[in-house]
């Protein structure tokens, strides 16, 4: 884990076998910063066919997201140009994976020539039982609903935790 640059994470919605982010965020380790974004689909529900809207209905419901992004959102033609950019910032030395804990949107980075690691660590809802963090304020249909914010909160909180860990344990007293 000391070759993450960053912990990212992105919500969003399918048609066919494409994710398209709706939200992006990112942590970065030993750091309070974190990052948000909202992302333009392009998406219109009504235009789906009807697996597709079952399915985004689904996403909807448990992220608690809008299809549709506000109107200061990364336009959806800009989104691989922003990730590529995003990833040309945050890496450093020898820090040069984003941590992720997101098969579909791993693909994506993948996709992008943006190296990745899969974070291995507990659930996001086993971490949330042993760290109080909130969701951010964009998941107006379900307030309850998956966090991309919270996610990469939690994972970063829980890796701090792990290399602490490591630390204390092999320090001298």
């Amino acid at each position: 884990m000391d070759q993450l640059c960053a912990i990212i994470d992105a919500q969003g919605f399918t048609k066919g076998n494409k994710f398209y982010p709706r939200v992006i965020a990112v942590a970065f380790p030993f750091s309070e910063k974190i990052l948000c974004w909202d992302v333009e689909t392009g998406l219109d529900f009504k235009s789906l066919n009807s697996k597709d809207r079952i399915t985004n209905n689904y996403i909807r419901h448990y992220t608690g997201l809008d299809i549709k992004a506000p109107d200061d959102a990364i336009a959806k033609d800009k989104v691989n140009v922003f990730l590529a950019m995003l990833y040309e910032q945050c890496k450093y030395g020898d820090q040069i994976y984003f941590g992720i804990k997101n098969p579909q949107f791993g693909n994506l980075l993948n996709y992008l020539h943006i190296p990745t690691l899969e974070i291995e660590c507990p659930s996001t809802s086993a971490l949330g039982r042993y760290y109080d963090i909130k969701r951010c304020d964009r998941h107006t249909e379900n307030p309850e609903g998956a966090c991309s914010v919270r996610k990469v909160e939690l994972i970063k909180e829980y890796l701090d935790d792990k290399i602490m860990c490591k630390h204390l344990i092999n320090s001298k007293y």
